[in-house]
């Protein structure tokens, strides 16, 4: 991935040699019309995340690259209202999920890379037709670990570094809302959770 993809317009993505890189957080019907409507077939990994440890993770973001603020259970409540950046998170998800039957889509969840990062490269490995050996599968654990991302220039994106805190690789960890969010506000994300996604056959866990 380009180190400042995240702030090249769409001209100057189109314009970078294949094969492309490219993140986005813009729900499903907002991709290129080709994706769309099946024309074309790019390989596209879906990383599903705990709402609950988006939101706190997200808090972070603005908090330091935006200038965010107000406190955290304000944010809650505009998370929770799905009145933040890109929308709904469920509606995000749900685009995606209801895709599930193409086979240029991988979904993995990032409980999975903390339990099993070993597995999920082998996954990933096999979905973009690449081979590791053992040996390579390890090396890459350990460049694609937490604490190697944190100090990789090509991704931490330092420049939003502030008091020794990065809004993009912060903590890493599953379950972190349960230190900030209170009893009532985590009640609120499971109600939103069971109205958005039972019975869609997502899980978290």
């Amino acid at each position: 991935m380009h180190p400042n993809v995240h702030f090249m317009k769409i001209k100057e993505i189109e314009e970078m040699k294949s094969p492309r890189c490219v993140g986005t957080h813009l729900q499903w019907n907002m991709l290129p019309d080709d994706i769309v409507n099946n024309i074309k077939h790019p390989k596209m990994i879906c990383v599903l995340r705990e709402s609950q440890d988006v939101c706190v993770s997200y808090y972070y973001h603005v908090k330091l690259s935006i200038g965010y603020d107000r406190d955290f259970d304000e944010f809650c409540d505009m998370f929770l209202g799905e009145r933040v950046t890109y929308g709904s998170f469920w509606k995000n998800v749900l685009s995606y999920w209801e895709q599930r039957h193409r086979k240029n889509i991988l979904f993995i969840k990032f409980e999975d890379l903390k339990k099993n990062l070993s597995f999920t490269i082998k996954s990933v490995a096999n979905f973009l037709g690449k081979t590791y050996s053992n040996l390579e599968v390890e090396r890459l654990c350990e460049h694609l670990s937490f604490e190697s991302m944190k100090r990789n220039p090509s991704f931490n994106l330092k420049e939003f570094v502030k008091d020794g805190v990065n809004p993009f690789i912060r903590s890493g960890t599953v379950g972190s809302h349960r230190s900030i969010m209170c009893p009532e506000i985590i009640e609120k994300f499971a109600t939103k959770n069971k109205n958005y996604f039972e019975g869609t056959g997502i899980s978290f866990v």
